[in-house]
């Protein structure tokens, strides 16, 4: 619960807002075209004080009308401006409200460039937004995520991940040109503030201009526009902190950018906790392959549960991280430019945890059991890419990358059950390494004839090696274990994986209503799978456990060929397109002398719908059926081991799932009205499903993948609405899901229902004179029934203020408290955090000083159940202790 101190404090500052607010005058009116009467949509109307008071802005809505909110007794000088229109200008005093109406002439001379002595704040052009930064600024801005927080349609969360009206950004670019990976955490959390002039956001965005408006990319990308003085010059800034218990910090960033070539330098050495890169990022990074193969992704590539272990880089007691990335860009002529990064990192953390699991699938058995290791993750990627474009009408691809891990995880897992009571070491390394090469061409022969080809070769090798050495001997009567008084036992693993893929697109353009695109294409697969399964005896021979049926030597030879079609028709607001691609499949599974193959044709509908009433008002509709064939860790049928307590075996005789996916949004942006609003409805229903089935032994578990014809079905609603008062920004959001679906427990078909709904709400503010603060709170009920029943309430409440003040101090600080109640078991955990600094620059000083603290409360761990039809968990992750440093920095 909330404090009453707290809530005091959140009503006086509401108080205070709604006063601030009152004070306001308001200048309202309707923007036309002198001859026409024609209303003007998405016009700039910029109100520059005369006095002290901040810069006001508005954009006329899809009826012409605009509204400022301007501070009383001020003079300002209005400005209205269009493109292709003579930009009108007004002197008004704000003494009382008034409403205008503003005639603007076209600009016949300058044939629509307008050339104005200022930039207005926001500038929308149906797929593109530009904002002017320093009309957001509340001077407490340090980096790229403070100023985007302030934009509006922008969303950032804590990981760093950008949102724009309620769409994902799925690439960063500086001047232009891609910043490292393009992924959004490095940029937002590295760039500073101070050198960004402009932030361009452009919706279905494509890297081939002359695909745009026929390929449907709907990829949205981010564009940072940097200040003048910026370019040509090296900035960037180097970071230096200390704390007790030895904490250190050494972080310089190094930028230059001129119009043929950019430098980019990242390296950040510490032992607080910080990532810049994390292990699923790596995981995460396909290199940027075509898009053209996302659609025709058949057989499954998903990452092995070896590297489970290794993906949780939040919750851990201690972490050292060392990281260094480099990118480059130049641009030989205007035909040809070089594009490459590196990065690199090296990063240990020490782990504990403690859960209690009851497993009731075993007559509620209960075991404690506690882990405690330290992993070291150990990455490297590398990419270049050449980009020639001899002619406006041609692009040429070349681009190949490179990933190489290496991760070692060395602990003890101490259990303790009727089952079984044991001391076990556990020793894993996994060596992983990928290369893929991408060639693509691009040619528009004509406006009506455009072909796109594109050739991928991937080769990846993982080897996985895992050591448990106990007293106590573990899977009782599935290990054919020889009894010692230490036992050494061991899972060693191989996989490689050689892919090619081509493909090929013609797109036909009919008329300017309708489009006709034909792609056809091949996907080929050679997969190897290897395990060894052993235990190491003390005279140093082997038991090999492949007598007891362990051991695979698996190979998949894997077939797509595929042709497809798509209709696209485009009239006024409305485009419609259907699209049915035919895949012929072929697929062999060798397992030492046996092999089964197999053959089969699938024919796959997707249709697409969209109505943009314009471009701050999208409804699309999007249909598939899609399908998934097992990976060869599925297909490979004989036991491996994969944990002290688990044993997999596949099945060679699975074949391919079948799903259908529809979703509905809508999409609502009036800057006028500054409200914002998301709603979504996704529907997915597998006729086809790969399950995993489970046969529980004590705690002991074998796991095997099955092919159920029984129906899933779930459906997700998500709403979100944003509505701006001036400085305050208000926002509230739901989330509904409901799921139904089968899983396989001791040779039981069990029926699940899951059922979870979350609703929000937050306040957000942008003074620039007075403390800014961010309040958010989430509600979220979770109910789960299969051969038992739960319930679960989970409360999330977030705090953070920031204060500029007296110029050259920054103050900052943030609360967040977690309430996790399983209401089955009558119990409540509660997690409270909080973080806190005080930064101190003198203006036009190159110097910066910090003094801040991370776990203000000293938190020793966080607390969380967990339910399925298997066990009920509850697990205590323990966390970084407290952390004081002190920072210097130093601008270049």
């Amino acid at each position: 619960m909330i404090s009453k101190n707290l809530t005091y404090f959140i009503l006086l500052f509401l108080v205070f807002t709604s006063t601030t607010l009152s004070q306001n005058i308001k200048l309202s009116g309707t923007i036309k075209e002198n001859t026409t009467n024609l209303l003007l949509t998405n016009a700039n109307i910029i109100a520059e004080p005369q006095g002290d008071s901040t810069m006001k802005f508005s954009i006329s809505n899809d009826k012409g009308f605009f509204e400022l909110k301007l501070e009383k007794d001020e003079t300002y000088i209005i400005t209205i401006s269009y493109l292709g229109y003579l930009p009108h200008e007004i002197t008004y005093k704000a003494i009382e409200s008034k409403t205008i109406d503003v005639s603007l002439k076209k600009d016949t001379e300058s044939l629509g460039e307008v050339t104005l002595n200022y930039t207005p704040p926001v500038v929308i052009k149906k797929d593109t937004m530009s904002f002017k930064v320093d009309a957001f600024k509340t001077g407490d801005e340090r980096k790229l995520r403070d100023i985007l927080k302030n934009l509006p349609t922008v969303e950032v969360d804590k990981q760093g991940n950008v949102t724009v009206k309620g769409k994902k950004v799925s690439r960063v670019l500086v001047e232009n040109k891609q910043f490292f990976t393009g992924d959004s955490k490095l940029a937002v959390n590295n760039i500073p503030a101070d050198v960004v002039d402009k932030v361009e956001v452009l919706d279905n965005y494509s890297d081939v201009s002359f695909l745009k408006g026929l390929e449907d990319s709907e990829e949205m990308i981010m564009n940072i526009k940097l200040k003048e003085d910026k370019k040509k010059f090296v900035f960037g800034d180097i970071e230096v902190a200390t704390g007790i218990k030895e904490r250190y910090i050494l972080n310089p960033k190094i930028y230059y950018y001129s119009p043929k070539t950019s430098l980019n330098m990242i390296t950040d050495f510490n032992n607080t906790g910080k990532k810049s890169f994390t292990f699923k990022d790596y995981l995460d990074f396909n290199g940027g392959i075509s898009k053209l193969f996302s659609n025709t992704e058949s057989y499954m590539s998903l990452f092995d549960n070896d590297f489970t272990r290794f993906l949780d880089n939040q919750n851990f007691v201690e972490n050292t991280n060392q990281f260094s990335a480099l990118n480059i860009s130049h641009d030989f002529n205007n035909k040809l430019s070089l594009t490459g990064y590196s990065i690199l990192s090296n990063d240990k953390l020490q782990t504990l945890t403690t859960t209690t699991n009851n497993y009731i699938a075993s007559d509620n058995l209960i075991e404690n059991r506690r882990n405690e290791f330290d992993n070291i993750n150990k990455f490297g990627i590398g990419k270049f890419a050449f980009n020639y474009a001899p002619n406006e009408n041609t692009e040429l691809l070349f681009e190949s990358n490179i990933k190489a891990s290496k991760n070692t995880s060395q602990g003890n897992i101490l259990t303790e059950s009727d089952f079984i009571n044991s001391s076990i070491n556990q020793n894993e390394r996994i060596d992983d390494f990928s290369f893929r090469e991408n060639i693509e061409l691009h040619k528009q022969f004509n406006k009506n004839n455009t072909i796109s080809v594109v050739l991928n070769y991937s080769f990846n090798r993982s080897q996985p090696k895992t050591n448990w050495q106990t007293d106590q001997s573990f899977l009782n009567g599935l290990l054919p274990i020889e009894d010692e008084a230490i036992l050494d036992i061991n899972s060693n693993k191989l996989r490689k994986t050689h892919s090619f893929k081509v493909v090929g697109k013609y797109y036909y353009v009919l008329n300017k209503l309708n489009h006709l695109y034909f792609t056809t294409g091949a996907n080929v697969v050679n997969d190897s799978y290897s395990t060894f399964d052993f235990q190491l005896l003390q005279d140093g021979t082997t038991n090999d456990f492949s007598d007891s049926n362990f051991g695979n030597q698996s190979k998949v030879n894997f077939n797509d060929i595929y042709f497809g079609i798509d209709y696209k028709f485009k009239s006024g607001i409305v485009t419609i397109k259907p699209s049915l691609t035919y895949h012929n499949f072929f697929w062999g599974v060798e397992q030492f002398t046996e092999q089964n193959k197999r053959t089969k044709a699938v024919l796959l509908p997707k249709f697409m719908t969209k109505i943009e009433f314009n471009s701050s008002k999208v409804l699309s509709f999007n249909y598939s059926l899609q399908t998934r064939f097992p990976t060869i860790t599925q297909f490979a049928n004989r036991f491996t081991l994969t944990n002290f307590n688990n044993i997999y075996r596949g099945d060679e005789t699975l074949e391919n799932e079948l799903y259908h996916n529809a979703r509905i949004s809508y999409y609502r942006f009036s800057m006028f009205k500054n409200i914002q609003y998301n709603l979504s409805v996704n529907y997915r229903k597998s006729t086809r499903n790969l399950k995993t089935a489970n046969v529980i032994q004590g705690i002991d578990n074998i796991l095997t993948p099955i092919l159920l014809d029984a129906v899933d079905e779930s459906v997700i609603f998500r709403g979100s609405l944003k509505k701006g008062y001036g400085k305050v920004k208000l926002s509230a959001r739901t989330s509904l899901s409901f799921s139904n679906f089968f899983t396989s427990v001791n040779d039981e078909l069990i029926e699940n229902t899951s059922n979870n709904y979350t609703i929000g709400s937050g306040l957000s503010t942008r003074f620039k004179y007075y403390p800014n603060i961010g309040i958010g709170y989430n509600k979220t009920f979770s109910s789960y029934k299969a051969n038992t029943n739960a319930k679960f309430e989970n409360d999330v409440f977030n705090v953070n203020l920031s204060y500029d003040f007296l110029n050259d101090f920054i103050f900052k600080i943030d609360y967040k408290r977690e309430e996790f109640q399983n209401k089955t078991l009558n119990n409540t955990n509660t997690f409270d955090v909080a973080n806190s600094s005080l930064f101190y620059q003198k203006e036009n000083s190159a110097w910066g000083f910090e003094i801040s603290a991370s776990n203000l409360f000293n938190v020793d761990f966080r607390q969380r159940n967990s339910f399925s039809n298997i066990l009920v968990s509850d697990e205590r992750t323990f966390i970084q202790p407290r952390i004081f440093l002190l920072k210097i920095s130093y601008k270049l």
